[in-house]
């Protein structure tokens, strides 16, 4: 059914001001009848499911509509959230892993002294250290005793 709205505008469904009974004979009417139009139209042989319900308001199903749409979201934004997780998880494990085989490719260069490739690092400088003479062991130590013996010529 349609009718012009207070603006005039068309609009679509039964008039809820009307009684409740002639709006109850209406849904009682239509129901199980073919919609009809133009021979070619594509609804001419569909039927009208139509059915009273006496408490019904619009409001009570965009509410209902409105809180189905958002579980939804709910749901959706905690998929994302989770999926995003799991890639960043992976990816860090791939990058973990790529770090893991340079090292290793690293390790066996220096190790074969070659590589794939990579130039073998310089030799290192060898470092020389200024030291002292060794300290003389407990034969020369003895050697040395007589022999100062001998100079200071006590013996």
């Amino acid at each position: 059914m349609e009718r012009r709205g207070r603006e005039g505008q068309r609009r679509r469904g039964l008039p809820t001001d009307a009684p409740a009974h002639s709006l109850a004979q209406v849904a009682a009417t239509l129901n199980g009848a073919p919609i009809g139009g133009k021979p070619r139209s594509a609804h001419r042989h569909d039927l009208w499911t139509l059915k009273y319900l006496p408490k019904f308001k619009w409001d009570d199903l965009t509410a209902e509509v409105a809180a189905q749409a958002a579980a939804r979201e709910a749901v959706l934004a905690t998929e994302a959230a989770a999926a995003s997780r799991e890639r960043d998880f992976y990816l860090g494990r791939v990058d973990a892993a790529k770090a893991g085989e340079r090292a290793a490719k690293r390790r066996a260069a220096e190790t074969e002294g070659g590589g794939e490739g990579d130039a073998a690092p310089p030799p290192a400088a060898k470092r020389h250290y200024g030291q002292r003479p060794a300290a003389p062991g407990p034969e020369e130590r003895a050697l040395g005793r007589d022999a100062l013996a001998a100079i200071a010529g006590k013996g």
